[in-house]
């Protein structure tokens, strides 16, 4: 029979006396249960040996188990009736590394509130916390101790017990170190080590001198003190603080080691244990460890040895099975020798084994080993007499033993167990029993080791816990106010006190969502996030923290963009069509404001008449959004045509009626979309999902209707039921159906307007298909996601079902770069690659795939077959079209129409004919025709459509889809026919049922009249690339640039920039600016501003030439860090930052133009090794020399939006030009061995044109239609023609150089190791020429002509003059494929003749003698020149040779007529002397023989000759010449050279341009020496420009009044002084009347003069002076002048006050004239507050204060009043105490208690407080024992009075009842009537209530 008892107990204690009886007789009980009996391939040996005393001690013990059982409640008792007895017999590990609890096995046994005994708990799981049962409890533990049950002792000393569902304490108020766990009681020490125990005392096991039992702790006798203790079956041991060991309890085998021989007396007290070697002895070595079985007794002593004594029955000694030692015996070897020397740091005593630990940390067991619990997996189900090693390798450091289970922790603080296993003991997840050591596994991941640490193991019954040592955390949680729903998302910052990353939950999911730590607001009401740490291996889990808020209605906003001017065309048939959405996704509704004009209905507008149409946007929200401010908007309706872009048909081909004009458009299933020139996108068509894009579903719009959003697109292309799209920067968005993810966005929800598809990919094309959509990133991966039926997102798999949505991304298998990718409707999708190779995959059961083959799955991409190199595919339902690239249509699928337009024999022979639904084409056929196409389109309804070189435009297939006029369905064609319309287009796109197309569009020339000219005159300008001059500047200089006529460069020596004036080629302006070590700068112009970045010093500076001098500003901050390249547009300039290749922190930054701001713009991961950067427009390219890439920027929004990676050879410089880009490719770093530019087209983003030839390229510029490229390695600068490439000139510099810039006709060059720029001419030859600029708006470029050659001649855009007259160019564009021809655009300017100029040497003086000499002289333009001689007596001339005649002045005129094309040159006249010897030549009475300068006349006769006087013919002895002009004041009109002519100067001899006069007198300032006119010269004039005679100076600073804003010097400007001529800094304005106290005469402004105020600074209007001495009261510290201060006299007596306590009321008549607070109640009640100190802040402010009724907690009865009151005004940081007195206006019995009540809670005693007569007094302080409110300043406290009579009935008083307050003192009743009650038992209410 099998009879199961189960008693749930508290905390294992139950006295476990009967698991073993050991009356002389030894049996083996077996430890099972009603879950856990063996299975037979894993059962022990069956050795029980039946024994007559088994059942006998079961009965013997079952009552007093069963009371144990019921009043304890901690353990279950199994009895099984056949010879098993199921016990426990477990050891412990003691103190350890503090830590949390965890437990394993039986779920029932660990305190986890399971109340199913079948629960398995197979891996580690923290206890919960008794108070909470169903909470984990975080409570720290020291130690523990395992057998029947498991205890432990926490951190503060506290002792539980874990034996149950819940832990339970142990009782008593014991501070415990260590607690051990026996079979059937416990033992314990205090902190003071005094010993306890509890439980079972059948055998003395408590030690306290009896056999009672106890179920509270009982001291040990003998007053010993403990240092460690052990309980066994019914015995105990303890080691004193001397280290010698006493045991007590049952002796009957010996277990007490006392060598009691004869009679196994039990000891009731603690008895010493006896010697091994000397056994009547008693054992005075020192014991380290003792541990207890069932009957056996183990012990380590001082050498480490290990000893055991006792029952030997199950081997558990190690001492041989027939041995049961008296005393302590030493275990034997493993091999059974007596005497292990090995020395042990444990042991571990179970009931049937035994194991222990050496010092070398080696672990053995010993006994019986059922399950495997000695660790040694040789002997499994053995029993071993001696000691066996624990497999395995490990090192131990602690081990404890259950009665089949054992565990350990080693060295690394792992924890491994073995043994049995069929309740998860082992806590490895398994129900396994192991022989060998099993690793504990991990809870949050069942299935691996558990790398936790552990300080302690315990074994119980069944199950196993350990310490787990660690960190605690905390987490901190900052609270959300309340927020409206639009104001989110919220981003949550709860942070861990570990500093590990902290996770959220919602706990209101219908609220708010919460996505790592983003909440999501979902609808309004309460949303509560709750914060949560994991902890690690190291680091305990921390309790969670939750915050909650109020989820707000939010408000909403409506997109409603404005139609713009719309004409009759767009409200034809329908009438125009409005889009708007509101931010909530609630929809918008419209109503019209003009109904004379216009009326809407819908979203569909009306024209009534022409004028302005105002139509208003509403949304009226809802319960979860406010109402929309309404949005209105104007736009006018004129009168005007279509704009005849779009062109549609299905039968007969007509324009579309909008005045939009669209230059895109693409045809979905059943809706189409089209862009505008400003990437405006319109769709129109179906709208069942949302798929136009105009926030609005289920309703169709006919006309063309805004894309919402705002998006500047790049190309919108329609699908099934959606949209998608990419704007200009590169951004992709997809709207409409989304129930298969489709969309992108990773949800499966539709949406009426754009969102953007995530992951962050940049794209240059997506389509949707059906229910999957596909796109092209800028990088050419193929990316799909959506539904997967068919394998059409071609990643390798499918999805089973047509319904299964995808909303991530999947890259298309093979890796291919794809240039574009067609999803389509009918299941399969092509791509082709960038090398022009066609791929299909998905279903292709029509042929669609192209590879010859009709599966009905392809999951990955297969070749079309035919090695076409293609350039666009589209796709319908069942066929598909291509182009290759060379115009070429091939088509392939079904054909039962001749949709594939191969020409082949429909039904009926012909190309036309009746239908065949078989026909197919596996692999692509030829368009038949003959025809080159440049657009080409599929439609679903079994046709195709192609427009060809030239815009005609053909159809094939259905013939009512074909745009013939045909009527006939059934019919289909199969070559191109022609559609019916002679209108050329350029694209056509086809939906299911018709065709769109765009007509070719019209473009316009712009081309700007380069304005009159004038010819160059010959010899004027140097020969092209000639050197011009060397320009000096500073040492080193590095990068060059130029604008606006000035060329600027920076040198790394001196850290300067100089600024050169491109006219003249002369340094005008040197900035010193800082030096660069590195010599690595870089430059970039804004109006007149210079942008330079410093590298070495991680700063930009700013040199602003606007300013005179210049100005230099740096700008340093933290995002700046080795700036290099810089580029400027109009808002910002862009910054690459260059860190190196292994930094990884290369980014680019910029700076706020306007505002100086730095702020970050790109990451380093998406711009790694930046070099140089060029703008062009919106975008910006980034080189990376290092990385062979070019990087596409879309500066405004701070994306990469495209990569460019196939240059030539890696780029160290670019320039864009004309929509170019060209790169110098300057290749390795160290020896610039690059030879080639590439070309690369901006709009594709490819190499268009690699040009050869170079030497190391760098530096780069763009004059004309001219390159100019630094050869670093050749010492040249290449000069290249930008339409060709081909070099046009090589232009040798002197040294090498690696910058250059243009401006003019100038090439300037830097050279650093000459520190020059040199200069050269790369201007057009004489007679000159000019460049023309002419654009056209379709990009593409213009030619010109010349109608006038014989003025001027054209090659490309250079312009040569011939001659002089009327130049007139024509400007043309001839279109192509999508553009018509532009109209010519003629300009016409005049090219005036070149001026010239005479160059004419001075003749020298000569002998009439000489006979004649030759003129020299020459025209600026060539020309010859002629002369003519006007003293024709004097002189002759012929050609240039002049003849002499006679003596006198010979004057010879110099001249050049002109011609065609120069005018005529300003004559130059000379004049000579010609004489004789025989006269005076120079008329100075001398006659030439005796003349030394008879040459040299003195015309004016001042003895300056002529040639020396700078004024020869004025005499001026003095020669003066104040502005060293070379002109003497005697002749000079402008004598100082100020510009102003001597006769208006007011300083003729002082320059002074501004002529500035004070005064207004004669004399300006620069020669005025009273320049105000004061009388006082300026010399010492304190104010010389402002007129003050009295000189006044208030401060003395040398600055006089009339000119000093700081008058009297005290820092206070005069307008802001409220004393400006007395000096007051402090401005201190008593009575704030405006003019401070140190000029006002009332300070105080009490109408009392400061002279005569007896508190001049204290407003006292009455002036009371008590004591007469001059100073009043209000500011005398002693009023009365008896020598006792004011504030001492207040404490004392008030009575010198009017009111003491200013509570309004005189103190005469005050009845509380000292307190502070003071309010007359209802009855004639009241309530005083009394500071010990009148001066105290606190109370100043009182509150209301009533009576009201009381209703007492339940078991009272209430009978009394409440007084309220609030204390408020105390001193925020000094506690204040107030004593508080109620008067009730009645008599109050003595017998009372005043007491603290918060809320309903229980009352406490409030000691100190007292009822006298009618009165109750008590104190109160702020922030003390009794005060509510932890808030400084402020008291409250609850108070109740409670009264009893000695009978304990309640004493009666007025019940008044008033509402009731926050703050209470109370009268109530208890009754009590199983207690007599007296004052001095009721200090602790809460013990009675």
């Amino acid at each position: 029979m099998f009879v199961t008892f189960v008693t749930s107990v508290v905390s294992g204690l139950l006295p476990s006396s009967m698991f073993r009886t050991h009356h002389q007789t030894h049996h083996r009980f077996r430890d099972t249960d009603t879950s856990e009996i063996a299975p037979k391939s894993e059962s022990a040996p069956n050795k029980i040996k039946t024994q007559r005393s088994a059942i006998r001690a079961v009965t013997t013990h079952f009552s007093k188990i069963v009371s144990y059982a019921l009043h304890l409640g901690a353990a279950v008792l199994l009895v099984q009736l056949d010879g098993h007895f199921i016990g426990t017999a477990e050891a412990s590990v003691g103190t350890g590394t503090e830590g949390r609890v965890y437990g394993w096995g039986r779920a029932y046994y660990l305190p986890l509130n399971e109340t199913d005994i079948t629960v398995r708990q197979k891996v580690p799981t923290l206890i919960h916390d008794p108070a909470s049962p169903n909470t984990d409890w975080t409570q720290n533990f020291t130690s523990l101790s395992g057998k029947s049950s498991v205890c432990g002792v926490t951190n503060t000393g506290a002792g539980y017990c874990l034996g149950g569902p819940t832990a339970t304490a142990v009782p008593g108020n014991h501070t415990w170190k260590m607690i051990a766990v026996g079979y059937g009681h416990n033992c314990g020490i205090t902190t003071a080590g005094v010993a306890y125990c509890w439980g079972d005392n059948t055998y003395g096991e408590l030690g306290n001198g009896t056999t009672t039992d106890s179920t509270n702790p009982v001291a040990v006798s003998g007053g010993l003190t403990f240092d460690s203790i052990d309980a066994g079956g019914q015995h105990s041991c303890g080691i004193t603080t001397s280290g010698l060991l006493y045991c007590w309890g049952q002796n009957d085998l010996y277990q007490l080691g006392n060598n009691n021989e004869n009679n196994q007396n039990n000891k009731l007290t603690p008895t010493r244990v006896h010697d091994p070697d000397t056994p009547s002895s008693h054992w005075n070595t020192t014991i380290l460890k003792v541990s207890l079985g069932v009957s056996h007794s183990c012990a380590i002593d001082s050498n480490s040895r290990a000893y055991c004594w006792g029952n030997s029955w199950d081997n558990n000694t190690a001492t041989g099975q027939t041995s049961y030692p008296k005393v302590p015996k030493r275990i034997h070897k493993p091999n059974g020798s007596a005497n292990w020397d090995a020395t042990f740091i444990d042991i571990a005593a179970a009931g049937e084994h035994t194991c222990a630990i050496k010092t070398n940390g080696v672990a053995y067991c010993w006994g019986n080993d059922n399950y495997g619990s000695l660790g040694n997996q040789s002997v499994e189900n053995e029993e071993r007499q001696y000691p066996v090693k624990v497999s395995g390798n490990k090192t131990w450091v602690s081990i404890a033993t259950g009665t089949w289970n054992t565990c350990g922790i080693n060295d690394d603080k792992y924890m491994f167990c073995w043994g049995k296993n069929l309740l998860g003991q082992l806590g490895n997840n398994t129900t396994s029993s192991s022989s060998t050591p099993q690793r504990v596994h991990d809870p949050a991941n069942p299935t691996a080791n558990w790398t936790a640490q552990w300080s302690v193991a315990a074994v119980g019954n069944q199950r196993a816990f350990g310490i787990r040592a660690g960190t605690e955390q905390t987490i901190t949680f900052p609270g959300q106010s309340d927020i409206k729903l639009t104001a989110g998302p919220v981003t949550l910052g709860a942070t861990a006190s570990s500093s590990l990353a902290v996770t959220y939950a919602s706990q209101t999911s219908n609220v708010c969502s919460v996505s790592g730590n983003t909440v999501t607001l979902l609808t309004t009401g309460t949303c509560t996030i709750e914060a949560s740490q994991a902890g690690t291996a190291t680091v305990f889990e921390a309790a969670p923290v939750s915050i909650s808020f109020t989820v707000l209605a939010g408000d909403q906003t409506i997109e409603f963009p404005n139609p713009g001017t719309k004409n009759t065309s767009d409200f034809t048939g329908s009438g125009l069509g409005l889009s708007a959405a509101a931010s909530s996704k609630l929809v918008v509704s419209f109503s019209s404001s003009t109904s004379n004009v216009c009326t809407v209905s819908g979203i569909l507008v009306t024209k009534v008449a022409l004028g302005t149409c105002t139509i208003t946007a509403s949304q009226a929200g809802s319960s979860n959004f406010n109402a929309a401010p309404n949005v209105t908007r104007s736009f006018s309706i004129v009168d005007g045509a279509a704009s005849g872009s779009v062109w549609e048909w299905g039968s007969t081909p007509a324009a579309m009626s909008t005045s939009l004009v669209f230059t895109s458009v693409e045809a979905g299933r059943n809706h189409s979309c089209g862009l505008t020139a400003a990437g405006t996108a319109y769709c129109w068509g179906e709208n069942q999902n949302g798929e136009l894009g105009n926030g609005f579903d289920g309703i169709a719009s006919a006309p063309p209707v805004m894309v919402l959003g705002g998006h500047t697109w790049a190309q919108v292309r329609p699908g099934g039921n959606s949209t998608c799209g990419v704007t200009t920067s590169g951004q992709g968005y997809c709207w409409g159906n989304n129930d298969r993810g489709q969309l992108g966005d990773g949800s499966t929800t539709e949406s009426l307007v754009p969102v953007p598809v995530t992951a962050g990919e940049t794209w240059t094309t997506i389509d949707p298909g059906g229910a999957f959509a596909c796109g092209v990133t800028t990088s050419g991966a193929g990316l799909c996601w959506g539904n997967n039926f068919y394998g059409n997102l071609g990643n390798g798999s499918k999805h089973n079902s047509t319904n299964v949505a995808q909303t991530s991304r999947t890259e298309i298998s093979g890796g291919h770069s794809w240039s574009m990718i067609e999803a389509t409707n009918g299941g399969f999708t092509c791509g082709i690659t960038t090398s022009g190779a066609a791929y299909c995959w998905g279903t292709g059961s029509n042929g669609v795939l192209g590879n010859g083959s009709t599966p009905s799955i392809q999951d990955t991409p297969v070749a079309v077959s035919g090695g076409l190199s293609f350039s666009f595919l589209t796709g319908a339902d069942s066929h598909i079209c291509g182009l290759t690239t060379d115009g070429q249509a091939h088509c392939w699928g079904y054909d039962g129409f001749g949709q594939l337009g191969s020409g082949r024999a429909m039904d009926g022979g012909g190309t036309t004919g009746g239908y065949n639904t078989s026909i197919k084409s596996t692999t692509p056929q030829a368009v038949a025709g003959g025809h080159s196409f440049v657009s080409i389109s599929t439609g679903n309804d079994f046709f195709s459509c192609g427009v060809a070189t030239g815009g005609q435009t053909y159809c094939w297939g259905r013939n009512t889809r074909i745009g013939t006029g045909a009527t006939d369905g059934l019919i289909g064609t199969s070559i191109p026919t022609a559609v019916g319309s002679n209108q050329p287009f350029h694209f056509v796109s086809s939906s299911y049922f018709n065709s769109l197309a765009l007509a070719k569009r019209a473009q316009t020339i712009t081309f700007p009249n380069p304005g009159d000219q004038t010819l160059l005159a010959a010899g004027s300008v140097p020969a092209d690339y000639d050197k011009i001059t060397d320009i000096a500047v500073g040492e080193s200089p590095f990068e060059m640039t130029s604008a606006d006529g000035y060329v600027y460069t920076v040198d790394q020596t001196t850290g300067s920039l100089s600024r050169i004036d491109a006219a003249t080629n002369t340094v005008i302006e040197t900035v010193n600016i800082g030096s660069s070590s590195d010599g690595s700068s870089f430059l970039a112009v804004h109006n007149d501003k210079i942008y330079i970045t410093a590298i070495s010093s991680d700063q930009v500076k700013i040199v602003d030439f606007g300013a005179s001098p210049a100005t230099v500003t740096t700008l340093s901050d933290s995002l700046i860090d080795d700036p290099r390249a810089i580029t400027v547009t109009d808002t910002h300039a862009y910054v690459v930052q260059y860190n190196g290749p292994t930094t990884g922190d290369d980014n680019l930054i910029r700076v706020d133009l306007s505002t100086n701001a730095v702020e970050s713009c790109i990451s380093s991961a998406d711009l790694r090794e930046g070099w140089e950067i060029t703008a062009q427009g919106r975008y910006g390219y980034v080189t990376h020399p290092n990385r062979n890439l070019i990087t596409k920027v879309d500066l405004p929004t701070c994306t990469v939006i495209k990569e460019l990676w196939d240059l030539t050879e890696p780029a160290i410089n670019v320039v864009a030009h004309n929509n170019r880009l060209y790169t110098a490719n300057y290749n390795d770093w160290g020896s610039g061995n690059g030879t080639t530019v590439d070309v690369i087209d901006l709009d594709t983003f490819s190499v268009i044109d690699t040009w050869t030839g170079f030497s190391g390229p760098q530096g780069m510029a763009v004059s004309g239609d001219r390159l100019f490229v630094s050869n670093v390695t050749t010492s040249a600068v290449s000069v290249r023609n930008l339409n060709n490439g081909n070099e046009v000139a090589s232009v040798p510099i002197a040294s090498t150089s690696r910058y250059v810039a243009t401006s003019g006709a100038t090439l300037y060059v830097v050279s650093q190791t000459t520190d020059e720029v040199s200069a050269f001419f790369i201007g057009a030859q004489p007679p000159g020429g000019v460049t023309l600029t002419g654009t056209s708006s379709s990009t593409l470029p213009v030619s010109y002509a010349s109608t006038t050659t014989d003025v001027c001649t054209v090659s490309g855009s250079e312009v040569s003059f011939v001659a002089g007259g009327t130049c007139t160019i024509t400007a043309s564009q001839a279109g192509n494929d999508t553009y018509d021809a532009a109209a010519d655009v003629t300009q016409s300017f005049n090219v005036a003749k070149a001026s010239q100029t005479i160059s004419f040497n001075q003749p020298a003086n000569d002998l009439l003698a000489s006979g004649g000499t030759t003129l020299t002289g020459s025209a600026s333009s060539g020309l010859p020149v002629s002369y003519v001689s006007s003293a024709t007596n004097v002189c002759t001339v012929s050609g240039a040779d002049v003849t002499y005649l006679a003596f006198g002045i010979c004057s010879i005129t110099a001249s050049q007529a002109g011609n065609n094309s120069f005018e005529p040159a300003a004559d130059v006249t000379k004049t000579f002397s010609i004489c004789t010897a025989a006269n005076d030549c120079d008329g100075d009475g001398a006659s030439s023989d005796n003349d030394t300068d008879d040459l040299d006349p003195d015309v004016d006769g001042d003895g300056t000759n002529d040639g020396a006087d700078n004024c020869p013919t004025t005499a001026n002895g003095a020669q003066t010449d104040t502005d060293g002009d070379g002109f003497g004041n005697a002749c000079d009109s402008d004598d100082d050279g100020d510009g102003v002519l001597d006769g208006a100067d007011n300083c003729p001899v002082n320059s002074n341009a501004d002529q500035t006069n004070t005064d207004s007198d004669a004399f300006g300032n620069a020669c005025d020496t009273d320049d105000d006119g004061d009388g006082v010269l300026d010399g010492a004039d304190n104010c010389p420009l402002v007129s003050n005679v009295d000189q006044a100076d208030t401060d003395s600073d040398g600055t006089g009044d009339a000119c000093s804003d700081d008058n009297d010097g005290d820092g206070v400007l005069d307008g802001a002084d409220n004393c400006p001529l007395v000096s007051n800094a402090d401005q201190v304005d008593t009575d704030s009347d405006g003019t401070g106290d140190a000029c006002s005469d009332d300070a105080d402004g009490d109408g009392t003069l400061d002279d005569a105020d007896n508190c001049p600074l204290l407003s006292n209007a009455e002036q009371i002076d008590t004591d007469s001495d001059g100073i009043g009261d209000l500011c005398d510290d002693d009023d009365d002048n008896d020598g006792v201060l004011d504030v001492d006299e207040v404490r004392e007596d008030c009575r010198i006050k009017v009111d003491c306590d200013s509570d309004g009321e005189t103190d005469l008549t005050d009845p509380f004239p000292l307190a502070v607070t003071e309010v007359s109640l209802d009855t004639g009640a009241s309530i005083k507050t009394v500071p010990p100190d009148r001066l105290s802040t606190c109370s100043l402010l009182r509150s209301a204060a009533y009576l009201s009724p009381y209703t007492a907690p339940e078991g009272m009865e209430s009978i009394g009043t409440q007084a309220h009151f609030s204390l408020t005004g105390c001193n925020g940081s000094v506690p204040e105490t107030v004593e508080v007195e109620v008067d009730f206006a009645m008599a109050l019995p003595a017998e009372g208690l005043v007491c603290k009540v918060e809320g309903t809670s229980e009352p406490v005693d409030m000691n100190g407080a007292s009822i006298s007569g009618t009165s109750v007094t008590y104190t109160l302080t702020d922030n003390g024992q009794f005060d509510a409110n932890s808030a400084a300043g402020t008291i409250e406290d609850p108070v109740t009075v409670i009264f009893l009579n000695d009978t304990g009935a309640p004493t009666a008083a007025p019940a008044v009842p008033v509402p009731i307050r926050s703050f209470w003192l109370l009268l109530a009743g208890l009754l009590i009537p199983t207690m007599v009650w007296r004052r001095h038992q009721t200090k602790r209410v809460s013990q009675w209530l």
